[in-house]
Parts: structure tokens; sequence; C-alpha cells
């Protein structure tokens, strides 16, 4: 429905904005070319040239459509974190085998559009304030110290 279609785009922009606009209080948005995006779809088709042009706004370094489904869950999504985190493992292990100094850091986060589906004022509140948690500086630092 176009209501639904316009309030996912809608959240996207905000979640987009919370990454890398200057002042929001966020670690990623003075880090933004170190951002890989990487994203999937559910539902309705999705307007590639949409994410690109936000990604471009934010200077994202880059944005990857993985997969759209027609039909689907968070778990969809959350497989396709395990399988990145579990290749980068292997991928880790591979490079220790060969002697090589890996200290390449990466911090995966799952980014949850809370509120697409069912729009409600209390789904907005609660969307904002765990992308801003996963997003803040404190956690940010953190994640990269262990």
């Amino acid at each position: 429905d176009p209501e639904g279609r316009s309030n996912a785009y809608s959240i996207i922009q905000e979640q987009m904005r919370q990454i890398g606009e200057p002042g929001q209080s966020t670690y990623t948005s003075s880090h933004t070319k170190d951002i890989s995006i990487q994203y999937i779809t559910i539902g309705e088709p999705f307007d590639g040239a949409f994410m690109d042009d936000l990604c471009n706004l934010y200077q994202i370094g880059s944005c990857h459509h993985v997969v759209h489904h027609a039909a689907g869950y968070e778990m969809l999504t959350q497989q396709v974190i395990l399988d990145y985190c579990n290749e980068q493992d292997d991928n880790e292990n591979e490079d220790m085998n060969n002697s090589s100094n890996n200290d390449d850091s990466r911090v995966v986060t799952y980014i949850h559009n809370k509120g697409a589906l069912h729009s409600a004022e209390s789904q907005s509140r609660l969307r904002r304030w765990l992308t801003g948690s996963a997003l803040s500086p404190q956690c940010m630092e953190e994640l990269h110290r262990t």
C-alpha cells in the first residue's frame, strides 16, 4: 500500500540521517567513509536508486543491496549477518594460518526498521532510541576495544 511504502522510505531516510548526519550524536557521522551498509529488502520491490542517493548524500563508504525477498521476517536479515560474520571469521583464520598480520576490526550492527509495518509513535520512539544506541560513541568505542 502507498502509505506503508511511504512510511518505510521515511524510516530509511531517518536511519540514514542518524548514521551519517553530523550532529546526530553518533560515532558514525564522523566515520562515514569507513562504513559499509549491506541491506536486504522484504515485501514490495525496492528502489535501489533511493538508497544510492542517501549513501551519496551521507558519503557512506559503500552500500550494497544483498537480496530482496517477496515475503519474510527478521530472521532473513539475521541470517545474512550470521553468514557475513562466519565468512569474516573464516577469512581471519585463513589469514592467521598464512602468518599475515590482520588487525582489521569490523563492527557489525543490526538496525531494525521498527514501525515500518505498524506505524505508531511508540514504535518510532523505540526505533530512534535503538538506532541511536547501536550507533552511540559509547557503544562503538567499547566494541572497538574488544
